[in-house]
């Protein structure tokens, strides 16, 4: 069974005796993991709890101890005042002291996931090697030992340091850990957190993850191992092997040890490692490994440094920093990268008030310190710009001038890359080791905190020892795994939409597979919630029309500088703007990612409030975007059409003009922004023929759609079949609703009312009847062009055909002969792409449409 450890007061105290038995002689019950953690990391300034005994040691019939049990205390006596030499010399390995730039996962990570404060805890190891102090021993033994053949044996012996040459990277500081610490405590720790019969390995040390992690992976993971079949066996060469190799001592075990199986475990033990298992937290704890360099005594220190409110790094100034390929997700938004995050353990391993910011801020304000000190600015070439589209330069010559001393920028960077790798394996603790040095930290999940130790000087420490603070660890690091799994069954009984938003929401380029809730919400509520979210969709469009600046996310080459750009609404005089409140933020405008409408001037965009959470409601509209003086002058005309056609429903809500204006005219942009009404024709003959079809069926409806922009006085000119929008309906009469846009071509119809004299607006002077004649013939004109334009919108050339004489659909279309008031029939027309005048005529004559 798993071991229950016995507390003896306060920590570092040797002396106080532990009791397990009362005076009177009686047994007292035996604690549990948490209240023994949470009594030995009582702070100094609480009173200690009153003193225990530990369990009696294994005895035999005579009373006396067995010698299995004598002997196995003696050796983690001795093995928890084991410290490894150092491992290399300071002046040996390569020098490059660089840490990588902040990856794609690292810069997109979810507002919620970000690091947003660092506190150094000065005695945070001594608090979690007090789990392991030698008043715990007898306590911490297994008692069902039989044998002590699979415990480490550590053997002081001279290391050739010719054998690791000079290129001490980090690869080489990594494999000199696993064949230390990362061998003897994963053991020891199991043999004290199991009751089994021998030292055999439950937790183990690794180099490599057990799940496919493409992003943010540590160097190092402390892992629950899976349990072989009851027959099968595994022997570990390695623990036989000499590691002078490796450049570290050599340690030899008496005996090769075999992996352990299921019916070596309790029924408690085997269902708290399927609770782990099952919710995918089987890396309990996390490495990051850093070479000699990379990781020195002045780069380590200068990580405590940068204590205080930490400034997360994204990538909207310098879109190199990601991909743009990465940057939008498959559906149009900002990718948002992260993992499930469960709950924090609620097994205390150090002083409850260390983890309550709020707490620790109020202590410093009383022992008169500052919150955060100067070490928590920014320091990095990647930080975000309060507003705008400047981008920050990112050459060396220049962060050197900016910031004197680089390793700060450095160790920011291995802030971000250890957190990052935290939150992808939702992990508590991570080690930041460089053979030499190494940082212990411990993450907070409700605060965005991370708690740091001091820098531990591996060959010089003495208090803790390097054995007995690991292993320490790594029992602390199993029983806080535990006991977040054990919450998140517990969230699981409740239906998904219930739990907090890191666990309910999903990330982008996430390939863990999680559980799912054991309960369902009824139909009725699922219904009441959409509703809900159909009004949170209406109203972000609402506020689009409202709102005084937008942000706008594109990647390069669309935004040269930057993947987001902010943008101001232009309000013309003549505009009737609502007296509605402005929203107090502007929103953010994604492209929607494979869209087929997309080209150099028109995009297919989502709005939505907050550019960091992409499960909240979004809206598609339609931007239109203009350069050069010319295209921003015909943009800004068409605008104004759509404004004088805006009472008709044949043209898309207009939702604002907006500019955004740089330092020099050329990097001047203005854009439209438009109601998404639906696919075009060509996008539907591509893409969607069956609604391209059911378009061709109801040609009648197109002409209601064509006549309705007539009706409003005004011609097209310009009728493409990009220009017309198809969305489907569910009314059978009117199965398609049709728009027109692309408006920038359009002429106002001169239909003068008085039949004899007519006076024009601005003019005194009568217009005679051949004037009017004329006019109401130009107008035709105008009218007829549009139709026969129409007509051309349906030619589609045979796909993949090189003739020139090309195919095109066959179909119906009512026509209206001339000199009759309505429609005769159906005529078949065959139109010819290639033809000279590219319109259609009927067997009488052209088409007339009034």
């Amino acid at each position: 069974m798993t071991k229950s450890i016995s507390t003896a007061g306060e920590i570092g105290s040797s002396t106080t005796p532990l009791l397990n038995e009362s005076l009177d002689g009686s047994r007292r019950p035996k604690l549990s993991f948490e209240e023994v953690a949470t009594s030995l990391l009582l702070s100094d300034a609480m009173e200690a709890p009153v003193p225990l005994q530990a369990l009696p040691e294994v005895t035999p019939d005579n009373g006396a101890p067995s010698q299995v049990a004598v002997e196995a205390k003696q050796r983690l006596e001795d093995f928890f005042r084991w410290t490894p030499k150092e491992q290399f010399q300071s002046n040996s390995g390569s020098r490059s002291d660089k840490t990588r730039e902040p990856a794609f996962f690292d810069l997109h990570l979810h507002e919620r996931l970000r690091l947003k404060q660092v506190i150094v805890v000065d005695d945070l190891v001594e608090k979690i090697a007090g789990i392991c102090d030698s008043e715990n021993l007898d306590s911490l033994l297994p008692t069902s030992l039989e044998s002590n053949k699979g415990f480490p044996k550590v053997h002081a012996k001279p290391r050739r340091q010719n054998k690791l040459g000079r290129n001490v990277d980090e690869t080489s500081v990594r494999d000199a850990y696993q064949a230390n610490a990362g061998k003897f405590c994963p053991k020891v720790a199991s043999g004290l957190i199991f009751d089994l019969k021998d030292w055999k390995k439950v937790l183990s040390w690794s180099p490599s993850s057990i799940y496919k992690q493409s992003r943010a992976q540590a160097d190092g993971f402390l892992v629950v191992d899976d349990p072989l079949d009851l027959e099968g066996t595994i022997l570990e060469a390695s623990d036989t092997n000499n590691l002078d190799s490796a450049g570290a001592e050599e340690v030899k075990d008496t005996d090769a040890v075999k992996g352990f199986s299921w019916s070596d475990l309790t029924e408690a033990d085997r269902r708290n490692i399927e609770t782990i298992k099952r919710h995918k937290l089987d890396h309990i704890a996390i490495w990051e490994m850093k070479s000699l360099a990379a990781g020195s005594e002045k780069v380590m220190n200068a990580i405590l440094d940068l204590k205080g409110d930490f400034k997360w790094t994204t990538c909207e100034t310098n879109h190199t920093a990601c991909g743009p390929s990465k940057h939008i997700n498959a559906g149009g938004k900002r990718s948002i990268t992260g993992r499930k995050t469960g709950p924090d353990s609620t097994v205390n391993f150090w002083n409850h008030e260390l983890l309550d910011p709020k707490q620790l801020g109020k202590r410093k304000q009383r022992e008169g310190e500052p919150h955060s000190t100067d070490g928590s600015a920014s320091s990095s070439s990647f930080v975000a710009d309060s507003v705008g589209s400047e981008s920050v330069k990112t050459k060396a010559h220049w962060i050197i001038q900016q910031f004197p001393t680089p390793v700060s920028s450095s160790c920011r960077r291995s802030f971000m890359q250890g957190w990052a790798e935290l939150i992808a394996n939702d992990a508590t603790i991570i080690i930041f080791h460089s053979g030499n040095y190494e940082i212990i930290g411990i993450r907070h999940r409700a605060s965005q905190t991370l708690y740091l130790s001091r820098c531990l000087h591996i060959p010089t420490e003495e208090s803790p020892t390097h054995g007995k603070l690991h292993t320490a660890c790594f029992i602390a690091a199993y029983h806080d795994a535990v006991n977040r799994a054990q919450q998140l069954d517990e969230w699981l009984a409740e239906p998904l939409e219930n739990l907090p938003e890191t666990y309910r929401r999903s990330y982008d380029y996430d390939q863990t597979e999680y559980p799912t809730p054991k309960q369902r919400i009824s139909t009725a509520e699922t219904k009441a919630r959409k509703s809900v979210k159909l009004e949170r969709d209406w109203a972000i469009l609402d506020d689009l029309s409202q709102v005084s600046c937008v942000y706008i996310h594109l990647s390069p080459p669309i935004f040269a500088k930057c993947t987001r750009v902010l943008f101001d609404r232009q309000c013309d005089e003549f505009v009737n703007m609502s007296q509605q409140p402005v929203p107090p933020s502007p929103l953010h405008i994604f492209p929607r990612k494979k869209s087929s409408s997309s080209s150099r001037n028109l995009f297919r965009l989502l709005v939505q409030r907050d550019e960091s959470d992409n499960a909240q409601s979004v809206q598609s509209v339609v931007m239109k975007m203009a350069r050069s003086s010319a295209e921003r002058e015909g943009l800004h005309k068409e605008y104004l059409h759509y404004l004088q056609v805006s009472e008709t429903k044949v043209v898309p809500s207009t939702y604002g003009f907006f500019k955004h204006t740089a330092a020099d005219e050329i990097s001047s942009i203005d854009v439209l922004l438009l109601e998404d009404r639906g696919q075009s024709l060509d996008e539907c003959f591509q893409y969607n023929p069956k609604l391209y079809a059911i378009a061709c069926k109801n040609f009648d409806l197109i002409k209601e759609t064509l006549r309705g922009l007539h009706a409003a006085k005004m011609a097209h000119r310009n009728l493409k079949p990009d220009h017309i929008l198809v969305v489907r309906t569910k009314d059978k009469a009117h199965p398609i609703f049709i728009s027109l846009i692309s408006l920038r071509e359009c002429t106002t119809l001169e239909q003068p009312e008085p039949e004899h004299a007519v006076v024009t607006m601005g003019s005194s002077d009568p217009v005679s009847d051949k004037d009017l004649s004329g006019s109401r013939s130009s107008a035709n004109c105008q009218m007829q062009e549009d139709i026969n334009d129409l007509r051309r919108c349906f030619m589609r050339s045979e796909p993949g055909s090189s003739s020139k004489i090309q195919r095109v659909d066959t179909f119906d279309l009512p026509v209206q002969r001339s000199g009759s008031s309505g429609f005769s029939g159906l005529q078949s027309f065959i139109y010819c792409a290639d033809s000279e005048t590219d319109s259609a005529r009927d067997e009488d004559g052209e088409l007339e449409w009034m």
